[in-house]
């Protein structure tokens, strides 16, 4: 007799875990198989990372390459110190009368507590005499030391029918040699000894003057004076702006002849700050090298709460001029490079769906596309740091070799700013992969192994989002080009940044409202011809596609826009403000003798 048996019962399978975020390890293995499969992926695919690259290194290798250019023009305090006192312990110039601010030195001076005011009387300098030499005895007597007078003048001379403007540095080398290394050089020949010989320098050779003969020069008071020349050098003169010179001679004897006149005080002590104070109440400004080095605390400076000396704003202005350019080069890079990401993202839709299918989770397949962003933003910004680096040093090389005319100091290089720039360009590579990567959060897995490539349908809130997005930063823009202040306050400073964040606002809001326009512009196209209709329609189907195209466009005709209107504005504003002087078709000859 045969019995029926049951077979048991299998247990119940146990429902599947709730998705869960990725805890930290798994989170740093993630990415670090995610970057290794970018890396293999940028070697795999050249074209295509190289012109990402391209996009991304071009404007970072121009804005590190000036950056570094304008640095080693800007030279600082310390490195001035050659140019405006050669060797010597200061350099101190006579107001005429009145008590002069103390001050570390004409650049990097400071705002607030100015000690005496300019209408006091100045003590009077023992023994001040009426010509240089004089002046430069009773100085020397006052300092203890040793001062030497060097002065700047403005001539011309007419070399065939060319009038050359000359700027002429007068100081006495051939006595003062050690002293005066820094503010001149002889290349060849011999200082002048007497008052009608001169050196020519380099950047006067260039400016068309000879290098041996003779020269007639007229001053600004008519006087010709024919010097000879007796060697090549190189000079320069530091009175406001650092320049070149193109004569060097003796300094004039009689004060009314000199132009400028300032005084080298050559003694073996440094120059402290309380003589530099003692000195301005003879009506002495004095700038000291020791003073430059180490420089008074802000209790010695006697400078108000909330005051910032000219050095510490030039060096926050720099900082955030170097923010704006940076920000300006995120937003044009992240629209130019979008399209690149896009259509990197839509190739690899189908590898991304393999690996849905086989369990990957949204926050791997967003790593994917987002690690390609980040290694080759990387590459491209180092990329065209080290490039900017190499053509700025080959630009300044070429402009000391052919424009003497133009100085540079020391190679610098802002480390600072160059990070700023830098920093920007890999955020802006990785903000670019950011829309397609976060569409594959809806990517419809069937549809794409089927070969169905449609973007999802558009969210109601993206064009609500744009508009908002838009108003603001429109009313930013727009806020910041009507700002006028009655006076400096700290407001100034974030003026450029709201009119950056908000231009960064309105282009971000206009994009996001790029999907409707589409999707409107498809349905409003339906009367249109074949063509133009199915190109509508694309567009509409393929919306991240197309907005990434758009970016692009938007990008490069903002930016040039942008420019166009800055130099209509310059030339409106110039045309506006232009007075004549005379009536047109009219001259004037103003005779030197």
């Amino acid at each position: 007799m045969a019995t029926i048996t049951t077979p048991p019962v299998p247990p119940m399978a146990a429902a599947a875990p709730a998705p869960r975020r990725d805890g930290p390890g798994e989170w740093r293995a993630g990415w670090r198989v995610a970057l290794r499969l970018a890396r293999r992926d940028v070697g795999r695919h050249v074209g295509r990372s190289l012109l990402i690259v391209v996009m991304v290194a071009v404007p970072v290798l121009l804005l590190v390459g000036g950056n570094i250019i304008f640095s080693s023009q800007d030279l600082t305090s310390a490195e001035r110190i050659p140019y405006v006192m050669g060797q010597t312990q200061a350099q101190a110039t006579y107001s005429g009368g009145p008590i002069v601010p103390a001050q570390v030195d004409q650049w990097s001076g400071y705002f607030g507590s100015m000690g005496p005011t300019r209408e006091a009387t100045a003590t009077p300098i023992p023994g001040w005499g009426a010509d240089l030499a004089a002046h430069a005895k009773a100085l020397g007597g006052l300092v203890g030391g040793t001062a030497i007078p060097i002065t700047d003048s403005a001539g011309f001379t007419t070399i065939g029918r060319k009038q050359i403007d000359l700027k002429v540095r007068g100081i006495d080398a051939a006595t003062f040699s050690a002293q005066s290394q820094g503010i001149v050089r002889l290349l060849s020949g011999h200082w002048p000894t007497v008052k009608t010989e001169v050196v020519v320098t380099n950047v006067g050779v260039y400016h068309g003057l000879p290098s041996s003969g003779s020269v007639a020069v007229s001053d600004q008071s008519g006087t010709v004076t024919t010097y000879t020349i007796v060697g090549v050098g190189e000079g320069w003169s530091a009175t406001y702006n650092l320049a070149a010179v193109d004569l060097i001679t003796l300094p004039a004897a009689d004060s009314q002849e000199t132009g400028i006149a300032a005084y080298l005080i050559d003694r073996p002590t440094p120059v402290t700050w309380d003589e530099v104070k003692r000195l301005a109440t003879y009506g002495l400004q004095v700038t000291s090298r020791q003073v430059i080095l180490n420089p008074p605390s802000r209790e010695e400076l006697a400078l108000p709460d909330g005051v910032q000396s000219m050095a510490d704003q030039a060096m926050f202005g720099q900082a955030i001029a170097s923010a704006i350019m940076a920000i300006g080069l995120l937003l044009e890079t992240t629209l130019l490079v979008g399209p690149a990401f896009a259509v990197s993202a839509a190739r690899q839709r189908r590898t991304l769906a393999l690996a849905a299918s086989n369990g990957a989770t949204t926050a791997q397949l967003r790593r994917t596309v987002l690690a390609q962003a980040l290694v080759l933003g990387a590459l491209a910004a180092l990329v065209g740091a080290v490039v900017g680096v190499i053509g700025a040093w080959a630009v300044i090389a070429w402009s000391t070799a052919n424009r003497p005319d133009t100085v540079f100091g020391p190679f610098d290089v802002p480390v600072l700013p160059v990070s700023i720039i830098v920093g920007c360009a890999i955020i802006s590579a990785v903000i670019a992969a950011m829309i397609p990567a976060r569409g594959l959060g809806r990517l419809d897995i069937v549809g794409v192994m089927r070969g169905q490539n449609v973007s999802p349908r558009a969210l109601v809130r993206t064009p609500i989002a744009g508009i908002v997005l838009a108003a603001l930063g429109a009313v930013g823009v727009f806020w910041a080009v009507a700002y006028t202040a009655q006076e400096p306050s700290w407001i100034d400073q974030v003026v450029p940044l709201v009119a950056m964040v908000g231009a960064i606002l309105l282009v971000a809001g206009t994009l996001l409202m790029v999907p409707m326009v589409l999707v409107l512009a498809a349905q409003v196209a339906r009367p249109a011809p074949v063509a133009v209709r199915m190109a509508m329609r694309d567009a509409a189907r393929q919306r991240g596609r197309a907005t990434s195209t758009v970016a692009a466009i938007l990008g490069g005709t903002a930016l040039l826009s942008a420019i166009l209107v800055v130099a209509a504005s310059d030339s409106a504003y110039r045309e506006k403000s232009y007075v004549p002087q005379l009536p047109m078709g009219q001259a004037r000859l103003i005779p030197t003798t």
